[in-house]
């Protein structure tokens, strides 16, 4: 009888546990905007660019507009090529239309992906290899000696 009026205890002492944990729990829902547990945080709305026609006067303000939002908006955009297209997606009217037509017909072409790639080697290959080979034929060492000495000393 003692052993069973000892679990008593223990089975109220639990359940009183699990009602703080559920107020616990409440407060804390209560505390997120929107009751949104385990979302990701959005940041503060943006205004999207406005659409954009090809006008001198507005070029400037579209591309800022478009720089902004993707800015505060990274977790929307996978890749440079989401945000290529979702800023094409803006160009709807007269000249931008047809700039943005004429510029996805040219992303498909072979040669702009030969061309992306020659600019790629460009900016960040090395725009000598021979020398550069030459270099690191001339510097390579094992041990303490170069590989010049190494084959002076097999010569020998």
């Amino acid at each position: 009888i003692a052993q069973i009026q000892q679990l008593m205890g223990n089975i109220a002492a639990l359940q009183n546990t699990i009602q703080q944990q559920n107020a616990v729990i409440q407060q804390l829902q209560n505390q997120q905007p929107g009751g949104n547990s385990g979302s990701i945080t959005r940041g503060p709305k943006m205004a999207a660019p406005p659409f954009y026609d090809g006008s001198m006067a507005t070029c400037e303000a579209f591309i800022n507009a478009c720089w902004i939002y993707i800015a505060a908006k990274p977790h929307e955009f996978q890749d440079v090529t989401a945000k290529i297209m979702w800023i094409l997606s803006y160009m709807q009217t007269s000249m931008a239309q047809q700039f943005r037509d004429s510029f996805l017909t040219y992303m498909n072409l072979n040669e702009y992906q030969t061309e992306f790639i020659q600019v790629t080697l460009g900016a960040f290959g090395n725009p000598n290899k021979q020398a550069t080979t030459i270099l690191e034929l001339t510097t390579m060492k094992q041990g303490t000696k170069s590989a010049e000495e190494h084959v002076q000393l097999f010569k020998q």
